[in-house]
């Protein structure tokens, strides 16, 4: 049995990434991705609330005629750029064909709009239409059926009373409200010395000044200015030369200062391509532009921890020790880092406008924002924690005890949260338009806390007092427009305080139940209709056993308290967090879910899974043991469960006073235990999975890595999907060639592994080919080819090894006979007809969230596209939670593919539309993906023995030979696809840990993989061939 996960961190951190400073470069022109330039032109940029820019160029290509859709690019210093991938193409068009050109992006009423323009051949089948998404990364979707005018290069602008206007040249119309519809136009701006060509507008303000930019002649930029968007206009001249060849810009102000983004064109370059580039725009004083020269240095910013107000100055005010307000003090368009706490003592007010707030320190919670009566006032500001030079956040916390705090426009980031107290005062937070930025934390309800949130985004914590006993029932469900009001009324009666909500969006709701005690008059929650939820406990001298589970099938009792859903709606609930107290507590944690936060101060626990140990996973960020609590755990894991994402986040399991842990046969992932004071930690049995730092600050710590005989491992839970099928069906040139017999090794050599592996399913011919569609039974044809072989092998195998199934069964696809491919235009609500991909989704619903599905691509991705789509529609995206995709091949920036058709690699060809929506919701962090690119067939297949006098000695197996003959080429077998079960064992150079999660495959990632397995390959069939040698070392063993 396999040590199980606990890793105990604080639970809002656990789901996101840590920020990084730039990496120092000598020039940032032209912009660059993973280190080398990415071709584009005509950028439109757009500075999202959290502080990150986004950039949408033109996708350059040697061929204008097949310019077919738009990617997007981020970085949040405008030097380290992320790539999204393609985020609309004439494939989610109804109209566009091809030549996608000059886009640009305005954020209006939490959306994100995306004017376009297809050019269709030209002679006036091209137009502007335009798409909206959620978030600047989309997905983006289509919101008209034909184009909404005439016209090229559109520009967007919105001015401050509402109004938004669309540029075409030198016309303007006005759009309506629905931004897709057209209000008046076209209206002639009528410019004076008008260029005979021109094109590339772009309208900004400053101060009160409107700026009408082009491009005159194609090339040089010139500009005008007016006092209304409408005009009129005077021209005022020059502002930036050529570079190469023709221009098309852009112009933001980001972190307080301005910048234009342009493109280049070296006519040298015997592609003609152009590169994107970023220069900083400076102004007179009377307010014209200053000429900007191209330069290699191009432009760099401090990573933004939080959104800065648009006013902010760029320099930074430092401020160390604790900042005591006294009287009234406001501060306007100042960036402040603080290394100290902020205090508001009775009658003390500030006033922030304009301002950005960075509270710093050694570590997390070292400072904070305490309210002791005072008021703070907030419009238009930025204000949480800080990600230092190491890229570690650190965060903050606001006690809001006793005082006020108006918050308008405002953005908390890098927070432990909102929180108040039941003995030291009121807190008044009125929030308009307050909205949660990275790793905010929650408003978390609490003593006689008194919240009013209008137009707000914010996640929200629900205290709900225990102690004066009652019933209650709750549907917490997420909502973008929540009005409502909570308190004692519609919660229980030990709760005093009150939130009201007035079209609010909550992403995710929170219950701390609290004041638990056995000795109390009966309380009762219920849950019903809520979703992934995190559910807080505070029991207070708990003793005896209690069972945790997610789906509450049986209702919790814990003290004086029942938590129970209601009849069979779900309970929601994704995880839980312990807080314990009390010198008598004497108690046993057992369940099937995720504990994410431990805090134990007194008593003795032990923490046990219901059927086996794996059933109780603890998970993501702290564990503190203090004063003199024991905590007993066994056979469990420690750290980040391997799931859980951002990978680069470390766990804490901190021991202090005379607290101590013991712990046995435990697996360890990017974990550090700290032992303080007097405490003790002793640790009998450890798995490494990941890094373990063990830190020994005045306490004890004991570390046997020996393992006591753990019984059979939790093996990896895999289903297979592959195009392969029947060799013998016709070909084109070459036998196999529609039948993949690459993929018939790669599965022989699985099946020589099958002990490692929990194989749910394996699906064969999901394939478009047409020579498929009127083909006998594949699975029957798998089952006869492949399965006698493994019958044949499996006594063999478990006799010497162990821990083969008995049997390996095979389904053949649902899109076998139909070849139909993935359609991104479409929302799968039924999966009637897709018998095996209903058949994965059934097989995901059955694990628990810490026993992930991992999906093994070899082939197209339709079905996995299908799969998720269905789920993100229907509502069960938590079953997402559940899955790793694996693919082979459908993305290498190394090998075949290209920058304008990246997707035109070996598993791509056949649904390159499944393929970009698969990368896309995987950058978007909706589903985990690692892409192993070419890392097998340049790795393991190209860097492994050769010659048949070496494969020969495979054929005394019947695997073996299939192994072998499956596909032997360049005096080699192509085994290619097994680099994916290869990386889930981890164990031969290359890990899931060295695949990025989020479905991205660099150059350098790939390289170094591919180096990896190289490294490992003969390791790798020396595996292989030994288990095919203990079956004839059987067969020839004497009866």
């Amino acid at each position: 049995m396999k040590p199980i996960a606990i890793a105990l961190l604080f639970f809002f951190t656990c789901i996101n990434t840590s920020a990084k400073e730039p990496t120092p470069q000598q020039g940032n022109n032209p912009l660059k991705v993973d280190g080398h330039d990415f071709y584009g032109a005509d950028p439109s940029v757009v500075v999202a609330d959290d502080g990150r820019l986004f950039l949408f160029p033109t996708t350059d290509n040697r061929d204008w005629e097949k310019q077919f859709g738009w990617s997007c690019y981020s970085s949040d210093n405008l030097t380290d750029w992320t790539d999204h991938g393609v985020i609309f193409s004439n494939e989610d068009s109804q109209w566009g064909v091809n030549k996608a050109w000059a886009p640009d992006v305005i954020k209006r009423n939490g959306k994100y709009y995306f004017y376009y323009y297809f050019n269709n051949g030209g002679g006036g089948k091209g137009g502007v239409g335009v798409a909206v998404a959620d978030q600047p990364e989309g997905p983006f979707r289509e919101l008209t059926p034909e184009r909404l005018c005439r016209g090229h290069d559109p520009a967007v602008f919105a001015d401050d009373d509402g109004r938004v206007w669309l540029y075409l040249q030198d016309t303007v119309y006005e759009l309506g409200d629905d931004m897709k519809s057209l209000k008046s136009g076209p209206t002639n701006l009528n410019l004076e010395y008008r260029p005979e060509k021109f094109e590339a507008a772009y309208v900004f303000k400053r101060d009160d000044l409107y700026y009408f930019t082009i491009a005159r002649g194609w090339n040089n930029l010139i500009y005008y200015t007016g006092k209304s968007p409408t005009g009129p206009f005077e021209f005022r001249g020059e502002f930036m030369k050529p570079y190469g060849g023709n221009n098309h810009h852009s112009i933001v102000k980001y972190q307080g200062r301005w910048v234009i983004f342009y493109h280049e064109w070296v006519k040298n370059d015997p592609d003609h391509q152009r590169r994107l580039r970023a220069e900083y725009l400076n102004f007179n004083d009377d307010g014209t532009i200053q000429m900007v020269e191209p330069t290699e240095t191009g432009v760099s910013f401090a990573t933004t921890t939080q959104p800065v107000a648009d006013s902010v100055a760029d320099s930074i005010e430092q401020r160390s020790g604790d900042w005591v307000v006294n009287g009234n003090e406001t501060i306007r368009d100042k960036r402040i880092r603080l290394d100290g706490t902020l205090i508001l003592p009775k009658d003390a007010k500030l006033t922030l406008e304009n301002c950005t707030l960075e509270i710093t320190g050694d570590y997390s919670r070292q400072h904070s924002v305490e309210w002791r009566g005072g008021t703070l006032v907030t419009k238009n500001c930025g204000v949480g924690g800080f990600v230092n030079e190491d890229g570690t956040a650190i965060h903050t916390v606001f006690h809001l005890f006793d005082g006020l705090w108006e918050a308008t426009d405002t953005t908390v980031s890098y927070s432990y949260g909102i929180s108040f107290h039941w003995e030291t005062g009121k807190g008044v937070l009125r929030g308009k338009r307050l909205k949660a930025g990275p790793r905010p934390d929650a408003i978390i309800l609490s003593g006689e806390a008194d919240v009013e949130l209008v137009d707000s985004d914010f996640p929200i914590g629900l205290g709900v007092y225990c102690n004066q006993g009652g019933k209650t029932k709750l549907e917490l469900l997420p909502g973008d427009s929540i009005t409502a009001t909570y308190d004692r009324d519609n919660l229980l009666p030990g709760v005093n305080w009150r939130l009201k909500m007035t079209n609010t969006r909550v992403e995710r709701w929170f219950l701390f139940l609290r004041r638990i005690g056995s000795w109390q008059p009966p309380a009762e929650v219920t849950l019903a209709a809520s979703k992934d939820m995190i559910v807080s406990l505070f029991v207070h001298n708990l003793k005896g056993e209690t069972t945790l589970t997610n789906d509450l099938a049986e209702p919790l009792s814990i003290g004086n308290l029942t938590l129970k859903r209601s009849g069979d709606d779900p309970a929601g609930i994704s995880m839980y967090a312990m807080y314990f107290s009390g010198d008598e507590t004497d108690a046993t944690i057992k369940g099937r879910t995720h504990i994410c936060e431990w805090m134990q101060g007194a008593g003795t626990v032990r923490v046990e899974g219901i059927d086996k140990p794996q059933d109780m996973t603890f998970g993501c960020t702290t564990l503190e043991l203090s004063n003199d609590a024991k905590l007993i755990a066994n056979q469990v894991h420690f750290g980040r469960p391997m799931t859980w994402q951002p990978e680069n986040e470390i766990g804490e399991a901190n021991v202090k006073g005379n607290a101590s842990l013991e712990a046995t046969n435990i697996s360890v992932n990017r974990v550090r235990f700290r032992a303080e004071d007097k405490s003790h930690v002793k640790i009998d049995g450890v798995e490494r999975l990941g890094e373990l730092i063990v830190s020994e600050e005045g306490g004890k710590i004991e570390v046997n890595e020996e393992l006591n005989d753990l019984g059979t491992l939790n093996r990896p839970k895999v289903w297979i999907i592959t195009d392969m099928s029947d060799k013998r069906l016709n070909g084109n040139e070459r036998e196999g060639s529609v039948n993949d017999p690459d993929d018939i090794s790669a599965m022989a050599g699985y099946l020589l592994m099958a002990n490692e592996f929990d194989t749910l399913g394996i699906v064969v011919a999901s394939t478009h080919r047409s020579q498929h569609s009127t083909s006998p039974d594949q699975a029957q044809w798998a089952d006869d080819f492949f399965g006698d072989a493994y019958r044949a092998d499996v006594a063999s195998l478990n006799e010497a090894i162990g821990g083969y199934p008995e049997t390996i069964s095979f389904q053949q696809s649902c899109i076998k006979e139909t070849a139909e491919k993935f359609k991104p235009n479409r929302t799968y609500t039924s999966l009637d007809d897709y018998d095996t991909i209903a058949g994965l989704l059934a097989t995901a619903e059955m694990l628990r969230d810490d026993e992930p599905l991992n999906v093994v691509c070899w082939g197209s991705l339709t079905e996995p596209a299908i799969l998720v789509n269905y789920c993100l529609a229907t509502g069960k995206d938590d079953i997402l939670k559940r899955v790793r995709f694996i693919a082979h091949w459908t993305n290498s920036p190394l090998h075949q593919g290209s920058k304008e058709h990246p997707e035109n690699v070996a598993n791509c060809r056949e649904d390159a539309a499944a393929c970009r929506y698969m990368k896309q919701v995987a950058a978007e962090g909706k589903i985990i993906f690692h892409e192993c690119g070419a890392i097998g067939q340049h790795g393991i297949v190209s860097g492994g023995p050769k010659g048949r006098d070496y494969f020969d000695q495979f054929r005394k197996s019947r695997l073996g030979e299939i192994f072998v003959d499956g596909k032997f080429v360049h005096n080699g077998v192509d085994h290619s696809d097994s680099a994916t079960y290869w990386a889930l064992l981890g164990t031969h150079g290359v890990g899931l840990n060295d695949l990025r999660p989020d479905g991205v495959n660099t150059a350098e990632i790939e390289a170094a993989n591919e180096k990896k397995f190289r490294d490992e390959s003969q390791r790798i069939h020396d595996e292989l061939l030994r288990r095919s040698q203990i079956v004839s070392a059987d067969r020839l063993r004497p009866k």
